[in-house]
């Protein structure tokens, strides 16, 4: 219930700035991006041709690899968490 525009407000955003993301938890559903990685080191695609997410990369737990998908992985990491897939 601060405004925006305060120590309190800036703290409240999820990137810590005026601009930000408000209201994380008040909707029904939530979605952050969390990202496996191969055991090399490359951001999977998901887990197979029917289970992925839709981003272009290798499959974590299968052979193949998603690279019709909506786009490549984002450049920035900071936009998402990754995690080792073992």
């Amino acid at each position: 219930t601060k405004p925006y525009n305060t120590l309190t407000g800036y703290l409240a955003s999820t990137t810590g700035n005026i601009s930000g993301i408000y209201d994380m938890s008040g909707g029904a559903w939530e979605y952050v991006m969390g990202v496996m990685l191969s055991t090399t080191g490359i951001p999977c695609s998901g887990r197979d041709a029917t289970n992925n997410s839709g981003f272009n990369g290798p499959y974590c737990n299968t052979s193949g690899t998603l690279s019709d998908g909506v786009s490549d992985f984002p450049s920035d990491t900071r936009y998402y968490d990754t995690y080792a897939y073992t």
